[in-house]
């Protein structure tokens, strides 16, 4: 019986690789099965929604020329000269000279400029736009070459112009010479504001009353040291210098100008060499909260933005409760309720807490909202007055959140978020705000548990949701609007940001050159019907 046992195992062996076989095919057949119905409900999708499909291909799919060239009929060439993943060369621009926008093309960063490539298409491309295109490689030889095409203006704030000193004089320098007031001030702002200019004491100098000194001072690059600032001292604008961050700020410079800088400002600077003994050297010079209206550089008639400023506001200073303590009766409470660098605990929010601002708090990033840190806190929120209105509150377990019309936390990029958290209050949320939330881990259980309450278009533009196509297709009512209005919403270049991270996750994965030829063939004979 024992010498029966190795032709037994021997058997059981090949039974079980035969079965295990059938097992694996059985997989692979049930998988091509599923594969085959998902290309079929693509297509399907696909043909439904053509101006979805050829807009997308058009912008983002890596067409190469021999798909191009069967497709060309049908695909929107202002789109396809500005889609960066297409593998562009002399050839391939050959090949569609005639089709291309030479305006969208003239400003993609992915074409190969060459000086020979800018020779061959210099009567097709748009000098202009060309100049501010950030591959454009600058030599003394294509400037002049052209040197009555370009928009100067646009190559003096262009960070890949890398000229020396010496090249920028032969050239843009050299060039505006002769141009009207109001343009050669115009240049010389942009050439200002550029940081990537070979910034030196001497250049400074040479064109001291050229130089757009309110862009010069705030320009982070320019090597500023107490004898470049003493030289010019009349002619730096104060308000950008107290602000800027990349000054070589020491205790010495900040007293040899002490009388110019502005103090208000400068309390905001999170780079000055911030102590105790800096605070108390200029404790009456230093301002402790306000707000201000930023300062425009390029024309007047831009919005500007109200900041605060101050020393409660910044978070260069190295906070503590003793510090804090020091100084309560000073402090902004409205800003210090802001500040990411203070270190909530428990003690320190009980025993300011009829001082803090709850509505800038529940904005704070750096806010460690636990409800143990909250507990403290409770009687004294339940018995006060609020103002829903001016305070919104995180009201853990004492209020009903959803009587508040604007849930300010919605917004908040530091929250621990959950989807305990966010169930909780479900019923508070701006899900606006929420829906564009980057911080939030949005995943397709969280965006199915939470689907009759999300925002929609708000989602549809935020590039960190994982989109997959059986998602799509499941919530196309939902979706259907930044699927199939091409018109909103618009970024700079002119199309629908919220198509974009929709098609490269879940239909791009999916597609291949055959695919979309078959699919586009398939709209043709829909219209030719």
């Amino acid at each position: 019986m024992n010498e029966k046992l190795p032709a037994i195992q021997q058997n059981s062996l090949s039974r079980v690789k035969s079965n295990l076989d059938i097992l694996n095919k059985l997989v692979i057949y049930q998988g091509a099965i599923i594969g085959n119905n998902l290309i079929k409900r693509l297509k399907e999708f696909l043909i439904n929604h053509d101006e979805f499909f050829i807009f997308c291909v058009s912008y983002f799919y890596p067409l190469n020329a021999g798909l191009i060239q069967k497709l060309m009929n049908h695909l929107d060439w202002r789109g396809l000269s500005r889609n960066i993943s297409i593998c562009w060369s002399n050839d391939l621009i050959d090949s569609f000279s005639n089709q291309w926008d030479w305006i969208n093309l003239s400003e993609n960063p992915s074409l190969p400029l060459s000086e020979e490539f800018i020779e061959k298409y210099e009567d097709e491309l748009y000098f202009g736009i060309l100049s501010g295109n950030p591959s454009l490689v600058l030599s003394e030889e294509l400037f002049f070459t052209y040197e009555d095409k370009w928009d100067l203006r646009l190559l003096a704030e262009n960070k890949s112009l890398a000229f020396n000193e010496k090249q920028l004089e032969r050239t843009i320098l050299n060039k505006i010479s002769s141009f009207s007031n109001e343009d050669f001030e115009l240049i010389f702002m942009y050439l200002s504001m550029n940081q990537f200019l070979p910034w030196t004491k001497d250049l400074i100098d040479k064109y001291a009353k050229y130089w757009n000194w309110n862009a010069l001072s705030k320009n982070p690059k320019i090597p500023f040291s107490i004898e470049l600032i003493q030289d010019f001292i009349e002619k730096w604008n104060w308000n950008m210098l107290s602000e800027n961050k990349s000054i070589p700020w020491t205790n010495s410079l900040i007293n040899k100008f002490e009388s110019k800088w502005n103090w208000g400002l400068l309390s905001g600077n999170p780079a000055l060499p911030w102590s105790d003994q800096l605070i108390d050297q200029y404790l009456p010079k230093f301002e402790w909260g306000g707000f201000y209206y930023t300062f425009y550089i390029r024309d007047p008639k831009e919005e500007t933005s109200r900041k605060s400023y101050g020393l409660s506001a910044n978070e260069g200073i190295p906070w503590s409760q003793a510090l804090i303590n020091k100084y309560k009766d000073l402090i902004d409470w409205n800003l210090i309720s802001s500040n990411e660098r203070i270190k909530w605990t428990s003690e320190f929010i009980e025993e300011h807490k009829t001082k803090l601002n709850w509505k800038r708090l529940s904005l704070n990033k750096a806010f460690p909202w636990t409800i143990e840190l909250m507990e403290p806190i409770q009687e004294e929120m339940r018995n006060k007055n609020f103002n829903i209105i001016d305070y919104k509150l995180f009201p853990w377990h004492l209020y009903h959140p959803e009587n508040y019309n604007d849930f300010n936390l919605s917004k908040n990029e530091g929250l621990q978020w959950s989807k305990e958290l966010i169930e909780y209050f479900k019923n508070a949320w701006d899900w606006q705000s929420l829906g564009k939330n980057p911080s939030i881990p949005w995943s397709l259980e969280w965006l199915e548990h939470f689907s009759q309450h999300l925002d929609w278009d708000s989602i549809c533009q935020n590039p960190n949701v994982p989109w997959t196509f059986d998602f799509v297709e499941k919530h196309l009512e939902n979706i259907r609007r930044n699927i199939d209005d091409d018109s909103i919403p618009m970024w700079r270049s002119g199309y629908n940001s919220t198509r974009e991270p929709i098609f490269n996750k879940a239909i791009m994965p999916l597609l291949n050159d055959n695919l979309i030829e078959e699919i586009m063939n398939s709209i043709v004979d829909n219209k030719n019907i």
